[in-house]
């Protein structure tokens, strides 16, 4: 500061010493009479003005540094100060679907329930009574309407824009979708007819309005979508389908028919053919089962007969075919087995022996 102080003080007697001079030189001083000392007057106040130029710029340097030295004390006292001192400010957490609710403008709501027609109504004046157009963003549509479906539950955010041609006015409203629940839809079913034997299967198709997981169901004898048939199977089922989303069901009832398919009665123990000779006793017994367990009726052709058995005389020698048939009353089984009876000489019987009469 004393090395400032004392440069101000010669600085000022150096100015005023100058001005002395150079009024005193400032009449009519032709410039080819002008000397050298004018010019090393010219060169010294160069030099204070570079001078005070220096002490400026010092100045601002101790000012800026007295500055920073004050901000370093503040920030000092201020990592000092109690923390019960400061004050803790907790911003609300903002959710992205509240940005419009915090806007500057309140929103109208339109409720409607799922499956159900949005169709808006604008009604726009224009001072200067210009005609004046609409446009919709989506999901409405160009005339601002939009046809719910079951699944579309939610909040939408729409503008609506008015416009005259040159200027446009938009406004923001929310449509909010009640989710309304609807039971799943039974397809792809229907009575079914098919004979003993057969595979049966069973593949409902099932659909959900909502999109909800459906668990599906259906009682015997198609639990588990399959039924392969035999010969016991004949008759009428009541097959039922239920499909469920949790909360509604759906039920479908339909008629399962299983022909009855005869299965032919089985012949056993039946010889295609038999060799005996005269004399000789033929016998068939033939063994009959039944799948069905109908009752069936057993008929063997001459010459054997219905009982099965023949005694073969000495005169019926020769070739003969003996047709067994079995029938269940629904159908008929036929078996042929070739009888071949040989001869067998006998040797002349005498009976009797009487007295020839003359």
């Amino acid at each position: 500061m004393i090395k400032k102080s004392a440069l101000i003080i010669f600085g000022i007697l150096i100015s005023i010493m100058l001005v002395g001079c150079l009024d005193y030189k400032a009449y009519d001083i032709p410039a080819e009479e002008k000397t050298v000392e004018d010019a090393d007057n010219s060169d010294l106040l160069k030099e204070i003005e570079q001078i005070e130029k220096e002490l400026e710029m010092e100045e601002a340097g101790k000012e800026a540094s007295e500055e920073t030295k004050d901000a370093g004390e503040t920030t000092k006292d201020k990592k000092t100060e109690p923390k019960d001192k400061v004050k803790e400010v907790v911003l609300p957490e903002l959710k992205e679907d509240k940005v419009e609710e915090l806007s500057s403008e309140e929103l109208d709501i339109i409720s409607v329930k799922e499956n159900e027609l949005v169709k808006l109504k604008v009604d726009v004046s224009d001072p200067d009574k210009d005609p004046v157009t609409y446009s919709f963003t989506k999901p409405l549509n160009k005339d601002g309407e939009w046809k719910t479906n079951y699944g579309d539950a939610g909040e939408y955010i729409v503008t609506v824009t008015a416009s005259d041609g040159k200027l446009t006015s938009d406004k923001k409203i929310k449509i909010v979708v009640v989710r309304v629940n609807v039971p799943p839809v039974i397809e792809g079913v229907g009575d079914i007819t098919v004979n003993e034997g057969q595979l049966v299967s069973l593949e409902p198709k099932v659909k959900d309005p909502n999109n909800d997981a459906v668990t599906v169901t259906i009682t015997e004898p198609l639990k588990t979508g399959t039924f392969k048939t035999d010969h016991t199977s004949a008759g009428e089922y009541k097959v039922k389908i239920v499909a469920s989303d949790g909360e509604l069901q759906t039920e479908k009832t339909i008629r399962l028919k299983v022909n009855d398919v005869n299965v032919l009665p089985e012949i056993s123990n039946i010889p295609t053919e038999i060799r005996v000779k005269e004399g000789e006793k033929v016998i068939i017994k033939p063994e009959v089962t039944d799948l069905d367990g109908d009752d069936f009726k057993v008929t063997i052709s001459d010459p054997v007969g219905n009982d099965g058995v023949w005694e073969v005389g000495f005169t019926e020698h020769g070739d003969y075919t003996v047709t067994v048939v079995v029938d269940d009353g629904k159908d008929k089984v036929t078996r042929k087995i070739k009888l071949k009876v040989e001869d067998v000489n006998m040797p002349p019987e005498i009976k009797d022996i009487s007295v020839k009469a003359n």
